[in-house]
């Protein structure tokens, strides 16, 4: 999946944004369950969407083809809390509410940035969350959770047991699968790899997403 706030063309400042398609070519385009607004120029000079933690999130129209017990899964997303939010409440995650840990989360917790893992492991960072535009690359290899925020890594985790990546909706905003706990946020772009980029990879699309959306 490849969604990008940039080419929401043509889109006024402030128009809500209903549907986004995916310029992957995999089909998974994103509908609003409740419409965040296109936000003109404000990064540099791109527009991002703008999500008002109340009932703003944008959901895929399928689940993603990842599938598989501990297949590999690689999230890149550009985003940033608006206010501080709500313990638990995901910034950008896929996942279904049954089962263990099928939940693939970036998300708060007493203030902190963490990653939930469902019921397969949560693991908190001890870094504050900010209000600041970043570049986030999280990837499962199969055993491992790895985390990276503007190219300094936050952790190297091995999970319990494995994650379950079931095929699953993505969502912006808010949950996937019921759009509760949303967050006010502004997101940019977002991509969903069905494995695990090499960190050279991750490294030269980090410093690529700093450089267009204005991350020093």
């Amino acid at each position: 999946m490849f969604q990008d706030a940039s080419e929401l063309i043509p889109v006024a400042n402030g128009d809500p944004v209903g549907r986004m398609a995916d310029q992957s070519g995999n089909g998974n385009d994103l509908v609003a369950g409740s419409a965040p607004t296109y936000q003109a120029g404000v990064y540099n000079g791109k527009g991002c969407l703008r999500f008002d933690g109340l009932t703003n999130y944008l959901k895929s129209i399928s689940n993603l083809g990842i599938t598989g017990l501990g297949a590999p899964v690689t999230l890149v997303f550009v985003g940033k809390f608006n206010d501080t939010p709500g313990a638990w409440n995901p910034l950008i995650g896929f996942g279904t509410p049954s089962g263990n840990g099928t939940n693939f989360e970036v998300e708060t917790v007493d203030g902190k940035w963490m990653f939930h893992g469902g019921g397969s492991g949560d693991v908190g960072s001890s870094l504050a969350i900010d209000t600041d535009l970043h570049v986030h690359v999280l990837y499962y290899d199969g055993t491992n959770i790895f985390w990276s925020i503007d190219g300094v890594p936050v952790y190297d985790y091995t999970m319990p047991v494995a994650l379950v990546t079931a095929a699953s909706p993505i969502a912006l905003g808010a949950n996937g699968w019921d759009g509760s706990g949303p967050v006010p946020a502004d997101i940019c772009e977002a991509l969903v790899f069905d494995s695990q980029l090499d960190s050279g990879a991750q490294l030269a699309l980090t410093d690529f997403l700093k450089t267009k959306w204005g991350i020093a």
